[in-house]
C-alpha cells in the first residue's frame, strides 16, 4: 500500500509541475507586446519632453505610468525643459534611467515644428 501511495504522490506532483510549467510558458508568450517596439528594439521616434503626455512619456523604457506622470507634473510646475539632462530631477529618474531613455527624447524649443520622427504626443500643455 505504501509504494501504491507514493506512486500516487510522485504523479500527483509532477502533474502539477508540468501544469505550471506549461502555465508560465503561456504567460511569457501571451505577454503584451510594446507598440513602439519592433523584435524588442525601438523604432526610431524621439519623443519631445516638452509636449508629450503622460501615454506617450510610458513608452519610453524604464518608465512606466506613474513615473510618466510625475515628468509631466515636473514640467507643469517648473516649465519646459532645456536638456534633456535636467529629467535627472523628476522623482523617480536617475542617472541609470536617464541614460536608458535619452536616446529616445529631445526637448525642442518654443514654436519649432515637428520635424520627421519626432512625436509630440497626445494633449500639449
Amino acid at each position: 500500500m505504501t509504494t501504491r501511495q507514493g506512486r500516487y504522490t510522485t504523479g500527483l506532483l509532477t502533474g502539477f509541475v508540468g501544469v505550471m510549467v506549461v502555465g508560465c510558458w503561456v504567460a511569457w508568450w501571451a505577454r503584451p507586446v510594446r507598440a513602439d517596439r519592433v523584435g524588442g528594439e525601438p523604432t526610431g521616434m524621439l519623443i519631445d519632453l516638452n509636449r508629450a503626455d503622460v501615454d506617450t512619456l510610458a513608452l519610453l523604457p524604464g518608465i512606466g505610468p506613474r513615473v510618466a506622470r510625475w515628468v509631466v507634473d515636473y514640467r507643469q510646475a517648473h516649465g519646459r525643459f532645456e536638456r534633456v539632462q535636467e529629467l535627472d530631477e523628476v522623482a523617480g529618474i536617475g542617472a541609470k534611467t536617464l541614460n536608458k531613455i535619452a536616446p529616445y527624447v529631445v526637448c525642442l524649443p518654443v514654436g519649432s515644428v515637428e520635424g520627421a520622427g519626432v512625436q509630440a504626443g497626445g494633449a500639449r500643455d
